[in-house]
């Protein structure tokens, strides 16, 4: 994997900004396509803080097996 970038995604009525490390990209998106990736971002957000809760309960079994 490459070294990290600084990357900021500003989502606007017209389109999508993305910036990388300064260098900005417009993208014109019409209403369908802002939508799709809205929820692009929400399901992977989901998906995200399911791996963290299950890694939160991993981590508090093997606390309380320590424990018993």
């Amino acid at each position: 994997m490459s070294p990290s970038k600084i990357v900021l995604i500003v989502p606007r009525p017209d389109g999508v900004l993305v910036s990388i490390d300064g260098v900005s990209h417009f993208k014109d998106m019409s209403s369908v396509q802002l939508l799709w990736m809205a929820e692009r971002f929400l399901h992977a957000g989901l998906e995200k803080a399911n791996e963290e809760k299950a890694e939160v309960v991993k981590a508090m079994e093997s606390v309380k097996r320590q424990k018993d």
